[in-house]
């Protein structure tokens, strides 16, 4: 540290600015990916509801499959000449919805029961979290990225992990409406980055080298997360959830 009058240099804190600044759209887009984790896996999201009931598990079937019926939707129409980020306000609109339909599934089943969920508001949570998720894609695979892999993977995960460990430990009433103010969080940052960018701005394609090795490790930790999911999902079918270590904790 060297201290020439009032200026005082500190070289470990300029680096981690500037490693904090690199990483800002992805720390931006990682309340969207703690939302998912958060809503599905935290057993004090749903405080009415148990995560392993015939209800829940139809929900998130049905959450699923309409995620990638949108994907290859949006995929089919859009191909690779038009950006969903323009097409009205997209951007700024989804994150709201989402928000309202995580509030709605958590707290819906006091009102409607579990019905409700597996019919209509798990259909819509799988639809607008694909628009989120494509909207954020549009904006990361635009950027001039001069940071590391491991920067981008270290801003996420702590994000992640903070909320997580949040959601988990606050009361079970309080829970879903922190879970929920994930997407909005995620949203004004998709909404900065959007006024940011001019309308003309468009997506760069990397190199067909880069983009095959990108999707071998995308296939590769796919298959993983399935057989790590599946495993995890048998075990629980098997053995209740209040019989293995720290009960509910355990499923999350």
């Amino acid at each position: 540290m060297e201290n020439n009058g009032n200026m005082v240099s500190n070289p470990t804190g300029e680096f981690v600015a500037s490693r904090v600044r690199e990483a800002r759209p992805f720390i931006g887009f990682a309340p969207l990916f703690a939302w998912h984790f958060c809503f599905w896996f935290a057993p004090t999201s749903m405080p009415f509801v148990d995560l392993l009931s015939h209800g829940v598990t139809s929900a998130w079937l049905a959450y699923l499959a309409s995620s990638v019926a949108v994907l290859f939707g949006f995929a089919g129409i859009l191909r690779n000449k038009r950006r969903l980020r323009l097409e009205g306000r997209a951007y700024a609109l989804a994150p709201m919805v989402l928000c309202v339909l995580s509030l709605l599934f958590s707290y819906g089943t006091v009102v409607f029961g579990e019905g409700m969920q597996g019919a209509v508001v798990a259909v819509l949570l799988g639809a607008v979290e694909s628009c989120c998720f494509l909207l954020w894609g549009e904006r990361l695979s635009s950027l001039r990225y001069s940071g590391t892999s491991t920067d981008a993977v270290v801003a996420v995960s702590a994000v992640v992990a903070a909320s997580f460990a949040i959601t988990m430990i606050l009361p079970g009433i309080v829970a879903p409406a922190f879970v929920a103010l994930l997407p909005l969080l995620s949203g004004f940052a998709l909404v900065r980055e959007g006024e940011a960018r001019t309308p003309s701005s468009s997506t760069v394609l990397k190199p067909q080298a880069v983009r095959k090795r990108a999707d071998r490790n995308i296939a590769a930790v796919s298959a993983i997360s399935g057989i790590a999911s599946a495993a995890c999902f048998f075990l629980l079918t098997i053995i209740p959830a209040g019989n293995l270590l720290g009960g509910s904790w355990a499923y999350g």
